[in-house]
């Protein structure tokens, strides 16, 4: 009877065992969306209401494989404040060039009249770090 029992529960120990089951311990995540900074910014200062204008926005790439993702803003009022995001491969081995500048086309259209205070932020918060404040005079 001992027997019978050790041999069920092998058996049932086995059958419970799937391949199906089996999880890897840990997967690793190679693409990161991560912000990066915005170093300079080139656009008008007048625009009409109901009008779209593009900004040329250099961004500074933590290395050769990082592809611009999207721009991410937050308004208060006219203060529209920008942050570049990039995705990042930490998986793939690129020449890293600390200063290498990426080119992004931020686009705005303002719904009404008054002046807009567009914001292009860094990643850091030091002094040096303040964000890039282009003012905009919609008509």
């Amino acid at each position: 009877m001992k027997n019978f029992t050790y041999l069920l529960l092998l058996v049932l120990f086995f059958t419970a065992c799937k391949k199906g089951d089996i999880k890897p311990i840990a997967t690793i995540a190679c693409i990161d969306t991560l912000q990066h900074d915005i170093v300079s910014v080139n656009g008008v200062t007048k625009s009409l209401i109901n009008q779209e204008i593009s900004f040329n926005v250099s961004w500074r790439a933590t290395n050769n494989c990082d592809k611009f993702v999207n721009f991410k803003q937050d308004t208060s009022n006219n203060t529209i404040a920008i942050k570049a995001y990039a995705s990042h491969d930490s998986c793939t081995v690129c020449a890293i060039n600390t200063n290498a500048l990426k080119a992004a086309t931020y686009k705005f259209k303002a719904a009404k009249a008054g002046t807009y205070y567009l914001k292009f932020y860094k990643v850091g918060t030091t002094p040096n770090d303040l964000p890039i404040t282009d003012t905009l005079l919609v008509e």
